[in-house]
């Protein structure tokens, strides 16, 4: 019922500060991930003056000797609520980029597998640790998770199509308009979302397709495996390729 969606929108995660939402993603870790190593952490937005419009906020990668020391960067500009931060520093923090990337660099890997980097799983696994989170998310209840959820996964497979279709197949708004009404969504955003791939071109798909391929492969998992599964376990599997 839409009164059920507009009470679920409304609801929040209760943090309202950096600090407050690491720890708290921190401290539930052991629910969805392996352990990983012991590690520190600064959070601080970033002054509008050197602050990028495209950019929601960021995590600076550690030397390969020295993993302790991490560092997350935030647009407060480009943050609209609680939910967004708290999403927004999973996909950072824990167990996003943060997490996943002190954990595989404390498997001692093979140098050159520090220094090389995949942008499809990078941003992949930091979209799937937003919905992972989400699902932990404190002070929400089922239809406000599922609701996040869902924004969050059909915002950024939808923008990655729609570049794939634009720039990859030379779609027109009309034909995005097409598109859209064919998934039952609103052909009204058709061209803002062609102004979008077409100003950014290639910049959506790793976030996109990454998290579409993760989600797929845990409803594989979980198909192949039926009660057997184990969030954990398959996060494990996944950590492991690095």
């Amino acid at each position: 019922r839409s009164s059920d969606l507009d009470s679920a929108e409304q609801e929040t995660v209760g943090m309202d500060t950096p600090e407050e939402i690491l720890s708290y993603l921190q401290s539930i870790l052991g629910k969805s991930y392996p352990q990983g190593p012991d590690v520190t952490y600064t959070a601080s937005y970033l002054d509008p003056s050197v602050a990028n419009d495209s950019v929601v906020a960021y995590y600076m990668q550690p030397p390969i000797d020295d993993i302790t020391d991490n560092v997350i960067k935030i647009n407060g500009d480009n943050v609209s609520d609680e939910n967004e931060l708290y999403s927004t520093l999973a996909h950072e923090g824990f167990g996003g980029h943060l997490y996943q990337i002190t954990w595989f660099l404390n498997t001692n890997p093979s140098r050159i597998r520090s220094v090389c980097s995949n942008s499809g799983y990078t941003e992949g696994w930091g979209m799937y640790a937003e919905i992972v989170a989400l699902s932990n998310a404190p002070q929400l209840s089922d239809a406000a998770i599922e609701n996040l959820q869902i924004n969050t996964s059909l915002g950024y497979v939808l923008d990655a199509a729609a570049d794939l279709a634009v720039n990859g197949l030379g779609y027109s708004v009309d034909d995005v308009a097409e598109y859209l009404d064919s998934l039952g969504l609103n052909s009204a955003n058709a061209e803002s979302l062609y102004d979008f791939v077409i100003s950014q071109p290639g910049t959506i798909l790793p976030y996109g397709i990454g998290l579409m391929k993760f989600l797929n492969l845990r409803e594989d998992a979980k198909e192949a495996l039926g009660s057997k599964f184990d969030l954990k376990e398959f996060n494990t599997v996944l950590l492991t390729g690095g």
